[in-house]
């Protein structure tokens, strides 16, 4: 166990036994997980082995590679965000028969009006009117074990939002949010005041109500790009970011990809000119609708079951 955790860290820890465990004494109709590793998987399994019906919420696009497309056992139903999520699941090996698309339910909320409200006293407050506000929701680049590793995590970001401080010195039309991951906005320093420039503390501010205030986002691999472009709002990611090799947002539909720093400038002339919305936008909160009927199918599956069966039993399968 000791080797395993050295060579996986925490992505070691998968509990099939303890999950088997618990679904024995809570005895439910339907299981329900998101495609996280360790615990939901091993709840997944252990459904899969009691013979419960079982729904997994896959929330990105799962490229090769991904290492969800490497497990031997899949829920009975799946959720995915988009056409392109079910074509990559269905190349990775899971039954097409099995995926719906149904969007992704953690980005219903970017249709709460209470948001969009938000970010229009923003603008009034900060004086932004007529503005062209940009987002840049930096992140140190911390890659995941077993991928090339970083000598320096924050420089890269450092040096994106230094670009995007001097793009909006020399554009008086323009204002920039400066956003960084609450796990990581310590590495980053607000520094002088500059005119048109907010610092958001994500402490204090939901980012929806950033992806509100901005026209257009500048981004690395975080998910408020993938957000930001089911907004509808034009979307540029920096595809010489490592990060890219976790997230290569331009090749999934997400944003127009930008090569170098240098070719950000004219990107941004081009993208607050003449605004552009991705194949993934929306007009509106219905994925938790969509994946609740995936759900209610299963939960019907699990009581037709139980009528034509006897108590749940407990047949050999996997251990912790």
């Amino acid at each position: 166990a000791q080797a395993r955790y050295a060579r996986q860290g925490r992505w070691a820890f998968h509990p099939v036994g303890f999950m088997r465990r618990v679904l024995e004494q809570l005895r439910p109709e339907v299981v329900i997980a998101t495609n996280s590793p360790r615990t939901e998987q091993a709840a997944l399994e252990a459904a899969s082995a009691l013979g419960i019906p079982s729904v997994c919420m896959v929330d990105l696009f799962s490229p090769p590679g991904d290492p969800f497309l490497e497990r031997l056992h899949y829920a009975d139903s799946l959720t995915t965000i988009s056409e392109l999520g079910k074509k990559n699941l269905v190349a990775g090996g899971v039954p097409a028969d099995r995926i719906h698309v149904t969007g992704s339910p953690a980005f219903d909320s970017l249709f709460d009006p209470r948001h969009a409200q938000d970010a229009a006293r923003d603008r009034e407050t900060l004086g932004w009117q007529g503005l062209k506000v940009i987002l840049w929701p930096g992140h140190p680049e911390l890659m995941p074990p077993g991928m090339p590793q970083v000598a320096d995590p924050p420089a890269f970001a450092r040096h994106a939002e230094q670009v995007l401080r001097d793009y909006v010195a020399q554009h008086s039309g323009t204002a920039l949010v400066v956003r960084y991951h609450p796990n990581h906005a310590v590495h980053f320093s607000s520094g002088a005041e500059q005119e048109r420039v907010l610092w958001s503390e994500p402490s204090q501010r939901h980012p929806h109500r950033d992806i509100h205030l901005s026209d257009a986002v500048v981004f690395q691999a975080t998910t408020m790009g993938l957000e930001a472009a089911i907004a509808g709002k034009s979307v540029l990611s920096l595809d010489h970011s490592p990060s890219r090799l976790v997230f290569p947002a331009s090749e999934q539909g997400v944003s127009r990809g930008v090569g170098c720093f240098e070719a950000l400038p004219a990107a941004l002339d081009e993208a607050l000119a003449r605004p552009f919305r991705s194949p993934l936008a929306q007009n509106g909160a219905n994925a938790a609708r969509e994946v609740a009927h995936v759900i209610e199918a299963q939960l019907a599956r699990g009581l037709q079951g139980k009528m034509v069966s006897s108590p749940l039993s407990s047949p050999p399968g996997p251990t912790e």
